[in-house]
């Protein structure tokens, strides 16, 4: 079964914090019991800090109209 929401994801980079908002797909893969997660882009920014990128997702963004769950990654 596909699962498809909208989210925010935010990570850490080596050039600092980055928040993108998107539509996350988890699908599974064919013939194993694996997933398969897609996340297409419509709106990103870089930010200094990581207080900075919750708050910008919080806030929905740019226009304010982009809503929806935050996942914070912090893998380098």
């Amino acid at each position: 079964m596909t699962t498809v929401k909208n989210v925010w994801r935010i990570e850490k980079t080596s050039t600092g914090w980055h928040s993108s908002f998107g539509t996350l797909i988890v699908e599974p893969a064919p013939n194993t019991r694996c997933t398969v997660n897609k996340f297409n882009a419509y709106e990103s920014a870089r930010h200094d800090t990581k207080s900075q990128a919750i708050k910008y997702a919080e806030r929905g963004g740019m226009a304010g109209r982009n809503r929806g769950e935050i996942m914070i990654e912090t893998s380098v």
